[in-house]
């Protein structure tokens, strides 16, 4: 399985962290590089592939 983890700094998400609970594949999506959108639907297409929000 995978959690997600979220960073915030000022308040503000700034990063998604994916990573399998085996700790095996980490994917960190810097969101001040990527729109609000593109965030979005990077985040639901894996919500709905099954991974668990932490």
């Amino acid at each position: 399985g995978l959690g997600v983890h979220s960073k915030e700094r000022e308040g503000q998400v700034t990063e998604f962290e994916l990573e399998s609970y085996d700790k095996q594949h980490i994917v960190s999506l810097d969101l001040t590089k990527y729109s609000d959108s593109f965030i979005t639907s990077y985040i639901w297409k894996r919500l709905s592939i099954g991974i668990d929000m932490k």
